[in-house]
């Protein structure tokens, strides 16, 4: 029995004895309805499907895109103590990426008061709140469970399953307490691990978690320089860009180009890390290059851009990556912009799928809603490319 359980007077004992519905909402309180009551029962199931489903249920009661609804601290709870009984790795796997999502997830409350701050165009863009710092202390305590839980989920670092000790390191990575033993065992997990895509989430959990902990830059330096797979030395490379941002060296760029042009090895990377944890990191590997100085990134981004073109279009750069508010371009001629911001514009240029009012692009010169024609918009652009004009607000 975790401390959880203890201080919440949880009987799981009674919930695995087949009890009708309204003794198991007596149990876990009547915060669920009675579809979510019958989730709970099938957990129990010996069909998969059936806990599957169940699991699948639970969680989109509990969360809907990036926000924790009401029952989200019971369910948690829940998924806890059913990764104690789970048997299958599929459904492990399962439940541990459900956890990162709530440990990374806000309140309703704070959600909406971010909505707040967003909708006012006298704002700066707002940050995503930090959970643990929820204006409810009741929806703080959906973080404390899952910290409380840590041991339980090291644990599962050692598992059988590949992809149960990928969802491990993801979910660890979302935790802040016992941090340090955390980072320990994850470095000491990359030493013995022989699977390639465990190793590959190894470098980035270092990147996330250097915002909050001290990693070692050097091993990761070494991976990228070593005889690992490509997509092993492209993880640590992609890392070390986000870690060492401004003061990465010009050999380790040089290396992360030439690892971005190998055919699919970023196409493989992005399934494996942006479906994932993009919703509990925030972050997409888009994000990754964001620390680099504009020098190197204009170094970098013809072969980020051809290497990402199944995945992202142009538009994606210039959101997240090149132009991240209009407030970086209002004013501006294009001998004044940054040399990442002038590349990209002239890349977009030869772009045709850009020169509509709803691109990125497009909003940026300040060129949407004006009923251009798509050859109107494009020779706006190369203008603006070719002479002193300034982007008007």
């Amino acid at each position: 029995m975790t401390e959880s359980d203890r201080e919440y007077n949880i009987d799981w004992d009674k919930l695995k004895n087949g009890l009708p519905p309204e003794a198991i909402q007596e149990i876990l309180g009547e915060i669920l309805d009675s579809e979510n009551v019958e989730a709970v029962q099938n957990l129990q199931s010996e069909s998969l499907e059936l806990r599957s489903q169940a699991i699948e249920r639970l969680f989109d009661t509990a969360y809907h895109q990036g926000t924790l609804m009401e029952p989200a601290f019971i369910i948690t709870l829940i998924f806890i103590r059913q990764l104690q009984d789970e048997s299958e790795s599929v459904l492990i796997e399962d439940i541990l990426l459900c956890l990162a999502y709530f440990i990374s997830g806000i309140s309703f409350l704070d959600y909406a008061i971010m909505v707040d701050s967003f909708m006012n165009p006298d704002l700066e863009m707002p940050e995503t709140p930090d959970p643990r710092n929820a204006t409810l202390p009741e929806d703080r305590l959906i973080y404390e469970a899952i910290e409380r839980s840590i041991e339980i989920f090291l644990d599962f670092l050692t598992h059988s399953s590949p992809d149960v000790r990928v969802a491990a390191i993801y979910l660890l990575s979302c935790c802040r307490s016992e941090k340090e033993n955390i980072y320990d065992r994850v470095n000491t997990l990359f030493y013995r691990e022989i699977d390639e895509m465990v190793k590959v989430t190894v470098f980035f959990y270092f990147a996330v978690v250097s915002r909050f902990t001290v990693v070692d830059v050097e091993l990761i330096e070494r991976i990228a320089n070593s005889g690992e797979s490509d997509i092993i030395k492209l993880s640590a490379a992609i890392a070390l860009a986000y870690i060492s941002g401004t003061t990465i060296s010009e050999k380790n760029i040089d290396i992360l180009i030439d690892l971005l042009e190998k055919p699919n090895l970023l196409t493989k990377l992005i399934e494996h890390y942006d479906y994932p944890m993009s919703s509990a990191h925030h972050l997409i590997i888009i994000d990754f290059f964001g620390n680099l100085s504009d020098r190197h990134l204009s170094k970098v981004l013809p072969s980020l851009i051809e290497a990402n073109q199944a995945e992202y279009s142009i538009d994606y750069f210039s959101e997240i990556l090149i132009f991240k508010t209009r407030k970086d371009a209002i004013g501006k001629t294009y001998q004044q912009l940054t040399e990442s911001q002038k590349l990209l514009l002239r890349i977009s240029a030869q772009d045709e799928s850009l020169f509509n009012e709803r691109s990125y692009i497009c909003k940026i010169l300040n060129l949407e809603s004006r009923g251009l024609t798509e050859q109107q918009m494009k020779e706006k652009i190369l203008n603006f490319i070719g002479q002193d004009i300034p982007i008007s607000s």
